[in-house]
């Protein structure tokens, strides 16, 4: 009985993390950098594909310290419905995020560029 506990534990966790994966968590939410004295240094991508719902907290480094945002997806009905969110929540010192905040509808991308706060 106990190598059918664990074969039956194993497949759990395989088709748990498949879902994860079609629901597009990780990938939904990307950063691209394109270097330390461009502007923007770094841009998030958010993708928002037809997923389960959920709070999710991504931490990114860059040139000038950690970033870090909350991606909230909707539970869609079928034929999809909601906009997902995407909030910066924490920024190091001498950092902008434009915007701080989105709403990205079904199927639609949006992008969050990160500055650096030059003074003035």
């Amino acid at each position: 009985m106990k190598p059918l506990a664990i074969l039956s534990g194993f497949t759990l966790a395989v088709i748990c993390a498949t879902q994860l994966l079609a629901q597009g968590q990780p990938d939904q939410i990307t950063i691209e950098q394109h270097g330390a004295d461009h502007a923007p240094f770094a841009t998030i991508h958010m993708r928002n594909l037809h997923g389960g719902g959920g709070t999710y907290t991504y931490t990114f480094e860059t040139p000038h310290g950690t970033v870090v945002v909350e991606h909230v997806i909707t539970k869609n009905e079928p034929g999809g419905c909601c906009a997902d969110t995407l909030s910066v929540v924490a920024l190091p010192d001498g950092v902008l995020a434009r915007p701080m905040f989105m709403e990205i509808q079904e199927g639609e991308t949006g992008a969050v560029e990160l500055f650096r706060w030059l003074g003035g």
